[in-house]
């Protein structure tokens, strides 16, 4: 008999992490394991999809960050025990979005990422990351309705919040979260890595994304 799954209901819950694989070809793609689910992290270059996972499992530097848009080219996966003793991948996908990055740099990410999610078969849902601080770009929009389409449960963080007042988060969230859900996002949770605002939530809804 397989394992229950586990999802963490707080950082604390993953008591131990580690980066398992950096992936440039999905050659390099650890093999899927039915016992093990993954959660995928996409969003813009920059977008603080480290620093998002990084609060998750509650380590300072485990994901690196970089303040050079663009720079991450590679799928990393960390693989976390979870209280209860069970396993989780954390997948850190490649930013898009940059106009730096040349096309034909984004014409390798674009198969590998969107074969990886598409044919992961322990894949759990994915967390699309969007700064909060305004309206979703077209290229958010454009991963939000592929997502849809593929039929891949997921939801919004809306991360950087901790840089605006509360008046204009609200306004933010109002312009945001009507056009995400109309493009299939189960959920979308204003967050903040800095200030670990609603990191146990986020946890939570993606918990949520199989139920």
């Amino acid at each position: 008999m397989s394992p229950p799954v586990v999802i963490p209901s707080r950082p604390q819950d993953v008591l131990e992490s580690a980066l398992e694989t950096t992936a440039f070809n999905l050659e390099q793609l650890p093999a899927a394991d039915p016992n093990l689910l993954e959660i995928a992290f996409a969003g813009r270059s920059n977008v603080g999809k480290s620093s998002l996972i990084n609060a998750l499992i509650n380590r300072k530097g485990l994901a690196r960050t970089s303040n050079t848009p663009g720079k991450t080219r590679s799928i990393n996966i960390y693989r976390c025990r979870v209280r209860g003793e069970s396993l989780l991948r954390l997948v850190d996908l490649p930013g898009y979005g940059y106009a730096q990055v040349s096309h034909t740099e984004r014409r390798a990410w674009e198969p590998l990422v969107e074969t990886f999610l598409s044919s992961r078969t322990n894949l759990w849902g994915v967390a699309l990351v969007i700064d909060g601080r305004r309206t979703p770009e077209a290229s958010d929009q454009e991963m939000a309705d592929w997502l849809g389409h593929a039929g891949i449960p997921y939801l919004a963080a809306l991360t950087k919040t901790d840089r605006t007042s509360q008046k204009e988060r609200a306004q933010a969230l109002r312009g945001s979260e009507g056009l995400l859900r109309s493009l299939g996002a189960r959920d979308v949770l204003p967050v903040s890595a800095v200030k670990n605002t609603n990191i146990a939530r986020l946890w939570t809804a993606l918990g949520a994304l199989r139920i």
